[in-house]
């Protein structure tokens, strides 16, 4: 589940490059088409994609730290508690065993 949420978190983070590339690709052709006029808009806009651009950054390192966190803290809890770890992960499976059973 944890690749699951890593693929889906980079095809989000790499959809969400493309989008701000295509706008600031966008702006860059408007400015050009509209003249000086749309020049304190282009300004405004490209600010403002700067501040989204550091935004998503941040947010980018902020999952990275958390996902950090709580893989050391599972890691250390399976190295102090091995029979309580493989106790766990088998109630899981029984449990998703059961689930699934059940659903049909």
């Amino acid at each position: 589940m944890n690749q699951t949420m890593d693929v889906q978190k980079d095809k989000l983070m790499q959809d969400l490059r493309v989008v701000m590339r295509d706008a600031e690709d966008l702006l860059k052709s408007s400015g050009q088409q509209l003249g000086d006029g749309a020049a304190l808009w282009r300004e405004r806009t490209q600010d403002r994609l700067t501040q989204v651009r550091q935004q998503l950054h941040a947010l980018q390192q902020q999952t990275t730290d958390s996902v950090v966190t709580a893989s050391r803290s599972t890691n250390e809890f399976v190295h102090r508690n091995p029979w309580a770890a493989v106790g766990v992960a088998s109630g899981i499976a029984l449990l998703a065993g059961y689930l699934m059973n059940n659903r049909r």
